[in-house]
């Protein structure tokens, strides 16, 4: 993600900073770990703060702190922040109890050195939960992986494997990782989005639910730090 974007930028396209929707946020909240209430959480990549935002709101005894590379998103976060890169995080070892990535990690350009400061800022017990684009649904396949990415995307987007990053999560003392394999309408209520949201609720509840590791677009990683 760039540093900085002109002024203007955040709204033109303001849509995709805060893309979840009401009942996409509730696939969220079901999914978040373990950790106290009225501990600290950090908001990695942040964007405009949409994600933690919500938990804020959700939860009003907790601090919430959110961190972005890009200084102009961060004027719209309406909770603590700072400007930091995922690989030297402002944080003490040992100092949050819980680490938030939304759409995030597709975004990074070393995932392992992200979790192993996620691990360093952790306490013991310390829960994170991240979501990302599935490498493995079609369309993330085409699009946002090698040879054709760089024709899709021009800023490093690149779709990860959520069992690659569950390795790294399990290397990185990381224990209890689950997956979970989703689909989120979107604000915008596109009819491709709403269609996968369908798909992907009926196979979560039949025989057929192991298609979904290739048919869901998104998913959803928790994981406990020892």
């Amino acid at each position: 993600m760039a540093l900085s974007y002109r002024g203007d930028f955040f709204k033109e396209h303001a849509e995709q900073y805060d893309y979840l929707s009401d009942e996409d946020f509730s696939i969220v909240k079901e999914s978040l770990p373990t950790f106290p209430l009225n501990g600290t959480l950090l908001d990695l990549g942040c964007g405009s703060g949409a994600v933690g935002g919500r938990l804020r709101l959700l939860f009003p005894q907790l601090t919430v702190i959110g961190t972005d590379i890009c200084l102009p998103l961060l004027k719209w976060v309406s909770f603590q922040k700072c400007q930091s890169d995922v690989s030297h995080l402002p944080f003490e070892d040992e100092s949050l109890d819980g680490i938030v990535a939304a759409a995030a990690f597709h975004h990074f350009p070393d995932i392992r050195t992200a979790i192993r400061e996620c691990a360093r800022c952790l306490k013991p017990r310390g829960g994170f939960l991240c979501y990302d684009p599935n490498k493995l649904h079609p369309q993330r396949l085409t699009m946002m992986t090698d040879p054709l990415r760089q024709f899709f995307y021009k800023t490093g987007d690149h779709a990860i494997s959520p069992m690659h990053l569950r390795d790294i999560l399990i290397k990185e003392n990381f224990r209890e990782v689950k997956i979970r394999y989703v689909a989120f309408k979107g604000k915008g209520r596109s009819r491709i989005a709403g269609v996968n949201y369908d798909i992907v609720r009926k196979l979560s509840c039949s025989r057929l639910d192991w298609l979904l590791r290739v048919i869901a677009p998104w998913f959803i990683i928790t994981a406990t730090k020892v």
